[in-house]
Parts: structure tokens; sequence; C-alpha cells
């Protein structure tokens, strides 16, 4: 239904602001530009990796209360909720830490350590499971906290023409939400306990990080 909504947002002709180039004038229709985008490497992994990012945020967050209750003794779902916020503190911490690391280093370079890390953090919840697990995926949010703007920026870089859609399109990857969560909620029912669920997240941080290595092996040639 969001990506049906999307395109009819995409497709629907609003007036149109008038620049002093005129610049509105000269832009290509949809058929035309998306027939571009598609033949553009990077911009279709940035498709796949934004949709992976969005999918394991989602689905770490929403299931960090089930895994808590699951992993520790007595937790009660208010004490869980407790470790909730402190992902929020960690994402907010990382995003702080990761603006400085990126106006120091290129941003591809920040974002396949980020993606590494979170990957590291989910297989450590995956296999490791109770106190170590649970603070492994918490601290997992501090190196999420930088991926959606920089998958972003790494997308749209030099589609010049084609930027409006080419944006669109990447935001459009917020189904990955309502997509990624079930299929983790899936692997918990099959394997019967919570943290084997942690590899779905882990597989969408590889996907990152793969994206990262391939934007930065297109930024030395």
């Amino acid at each position: 239904i969001v990506l049906v909504v999307a395109l009819l947002i995409m497709l629907t002709k609003f007036p149109a602001l008038q620049s002093d180039d005129h610049s509105d004038a000269k832009q290509s229709s949809f058929l035309s530009s998306l027939s571009r985008l598609i033949r553009i490497r990077h911009w279709r992994w940035a498709v796949l990796a934004q949709f992976c990012y969005v999918g394991a945020q989602t689905a770490c967050w929403s299931y960090l209360i089930r895994y808590a209750i699951e992993e520790i003794p007595g937790m009660t779902p208010g004490f869980a909720a407790n470790y909730l916020t402190g992902t929020m503190v960690c994402f907010f911490i990382g995003r702080f830490t990761g603006t400085w690391l990126i106006s120091r280093f290129a941003p591809h370079k920040v974002l396949a350590a980020y993606a590494l890390l979170a990957m590291l953090l989910c297989l450590i919840s995956a296999f490791s499971g109770g106190h170590i697990g649970l603070l492994a995926l918490t601290l997992c949010s501090a190196f999420m906290s930088i991926q959606y703007p920089t998958i972003f920026s790494l997308g749209i870089k030099n589609l010049e023409q084609d930027t409006k859609y080419g944006s669109s399109f990447i935001v459009m990857t917020i189904i990955g939400g309502g997509i990624v969560t079930p299929v983790m909620g899936f692997v918990s029912d099959a394997a019967g306990k919570i943290p084997t669920a942690e590899l779905v997240p882990a597989l969408c941080f590889a996907v990152i990080f793969i994206f990262a290595r391939f934007r930065s092996q297109a930024a030395t040639n």
C-alpha cells in the first residue's frame, strides 16, 4: 500500500515552482528517468541497502523487549523498556560520533565500519543470548545512527537530472520495516527462540557493508 501511494504521489503533477534557470522545464519524464536509474549500479545497491537498513532497525527495536524478557530471568516488560530507552541514547551518541567521523573520513568508509560493527553485534546477540546478547543488541543502535542519511547521500550522488526520482525510490524503501520484521518473527518462531532471529538484521547489515565497500572501490577507481 505504501509503495502504491508513493508511486501515485510521484506520478501526480503538482504546480511547479519557477526557478531562475527554469530547470524544472528540463527534467526528464518519470519513465525515461527510471530507465536510466536502473542502469546505475550504485543507485540499485543504495535502494537495496536502504531497504535492508530500515528493515534491520525496525526489526531490532521491535523485538528488543521480547529479547530481554525471554533471555533474562525475572525481566518484566516495564524494566525491559529501559533497554529500549538505552537504544535511543546509543543511537544519538552514535549519530554525533558518526557525524564527527564523516567530517574527517570518507562517508563510505565510516558507513562500512558502522555496518560491520552493527553486524557483529547482531551476531553476538544471536549466538550469546543472556545479558551479553542484550547488551550487544542495545549497543547496536549506536552504529545504526548514520546509516540512513549516508546511504541516501551515496545513493543519489551523480544522478544529476534523475536525482528527483532516484531519491524518491530510496525513500520508498521504508517498506523494508514492514517486510523484514515479519521475516524476523518467522525465524524466531521456527527456531523456537528470539536470539536466532537476530541473524536476519545481521544479514541486512552485511548487505549495507557490501554496498559501502562497493562505493569505496568506485571512489578509488
